[in-house]
C-alpha cells in the first residue's frame, strides 16, 4: 500500500477502526474482496461527515462517472465530465493537470485508487460515500438531477 495514503486524516482514523481491513476498501473495486462492502459501509459511517466537508461537486462528479467500476485516464474523465468545454491544447493540458491534482486528492482520501501509472478507479469506500450521499440527499442536483 502506498505510504502517502496515511497522510489523510480520514484514512488514519479508519485504520484505527478497521485495522488491516482498510486495504479492502481503498483498492479499486475491480481488485477488491467482494466481502469488503460491509467494511466500507462501516467505515463511511465514521468518515462521511469529514468527506462531505472535503468534497466539492466536482469530486462527486468524478465519483459518479467512475461509479460502475471502469477505469479512466484524466483526459477521458475531462472529456466525459466536461464534454461541452472545448479548450485549446495548451489550456486543455493545464486543465487536465488540475484534474489530476483533484484525482490525487481524492486518492489520498481513499475514495479513488490509481491503477497503473495513469488510470483511476473508484474504491469500495468511494461507492459507500456515494450511497450515503444519496441516502442523505446531499449533492442533490448531481446525484438526482438530470
Amino acid at each position: 500500500m502506498n505510504e502517502l495514503i496515511f497522510n489523510s486524516p480520514v484514512i488514519a482514523a479508519l485504520v484505527t477502526v478497521l485495522g488491516s481491513n482498510i486495504s479492502k476498501i481503498i483498492r479499486w473495486i475491480g481488485e477488491r474482496d467482494h466481502n469488503g462492502k460491509a467494511d466500507a459501509d462501516a467505515a463511511i459511517e465514521k468518515a462521511y461527515a469529514t468527506l462531505r466537508g472535503a468534497f466539492t461537486d466536482g469530486c462527486v462528479r468524478i465519483l459518479k462517472t467512475l461509479e460502475s467500476g471502469q477505469l479512466a485516464h484524466p483526459r477521458r474523465l475531462r472529456q466525459s465530465i466536461y464534454a461541452d468545454i472545448v479548450l485549446p491544447d495548451k489550456a486543455a493540458a493545464a486543465f487536465e493537470g488540475e484534474l489530476r491534482y483533484r484525482l490525487e486528492y481524492m486518492r489520498l482520501h481513499g475514495v479513488l485508487a490509481r491503477v497503473g501509472p495513469t488510470e483511476y478507479g473508484i474504491t469500495s469506500l468511494g461507492q459507500a460515500f456515494l450511497e450515503q450521499a444519496r441516502k442523505r440527499r446531499d449533492y442533490y442536483d448531481l446525484l438526482f438531477g438530470g
